[in-house]
């Protein structure tokens, strides 16, 4: 995250870890929740970046391979 966001994290816990096939490869994906971190997020390389509310997040053009992210999140929603 410091590389890309320029954020530095101090306390993080992964909640899921998968694979997704794609025709002409696999790619692993992490999501993990940051509970403590300093610095304030920018996309280092150019990249947009967009702050959307947990249940606003099927409203937005997300990937395939993203979906059970997605789905992970809003059903943890309370908790986070």
């Amino acid at each position: 995250l410091r590389e890309e966001l320029g954020v530095e994290v101090r306390a993080a816990e992964r909640l899921i870890r998968y694979s997704h096939a794609y025709p002409d490869r696999v790619v692993w994906l992490d999501l993990w929740i940051v509970n403590d971190w300093s610095g304030e997020a920018r996309g280092l390389d150019g990249q947009a970046l967009k702050w959307v509310a947990i249940a606003r997040l099927h409203e937005e053009d997300i990937l395939e391979a993203d979906q059970p992210i997605v789905t992970m999140l809003q059903a943890g929603a309370g908790r986070l």
